[in-house]
């Protein structure tokens, strides 16, 4: 697991993240439906339990059929959870953040459109799940974000 940590103060850094407030979700949007080409990943059972060996559930679907993505190879994935904190007394809330990363491991599928993976999921609180998965009659590999809780 790798951890970062970042420390935003004074006029600049309120300047660099409001600036990043408007760009990340402008760069997201015009990049979610490019990424997923037509498909929608589900982190199912939510909240997931937090553990260093946590199996997670992934729901691939046809984002225009609704109907289960069967077939498919999940080829790589990865965790990524961010959390503020205080970086020291009398800091402001959010001053810090620190980032947790981990990857993901590939089990295989458990039903139709239904695939198992290991993760490392040290704690409770809001993950990201980079995922990609080559799909039958794709050209190239499907890759999408998906949100998820985890709990204690």
């Amino acid at each position: 697991m790798q951890v970062r940590h970042s420390l935003k103060t004074g006029a600049l850094g309120r300047l660099i993240g409001a600036s990043l407030l408007v760009a990340l979700p402008l760069a997201s949007c015009a990049g979610a439906g490019e990424n997923s080409q037509g498909y929608r990943f589900d982190v199912l059972d939510q909240p997931v339990p937090a553990g260093a060996h946590t199996e997670l559930t992934v729901k691939l679907t046809d984002a225009a059929t609704g109907q289960p993505v069967q077939g498919a190879t999940i080829t790589g994935g990865g965790l990524e959870m961010t959390h503020p904190h205080y970086a020291h007394k009398g800091a402001s809330p959010g001053a810090a953040t620190t980032t947790m990363s981990g990857d993901v491991k590939f089990l295989g599928s458990s039903g139709p459109g239904l695939y198992q993976l290991m993760a490392d999921v040290s704690m409770a609180g809001k993950w990201k799940l980079d995922i990609s998965a080559n799909i039958p009659g794709e050209t190239k590999p499907v890759r999408e974000t998906v949100k998820f809780e985890a709990g204690r």
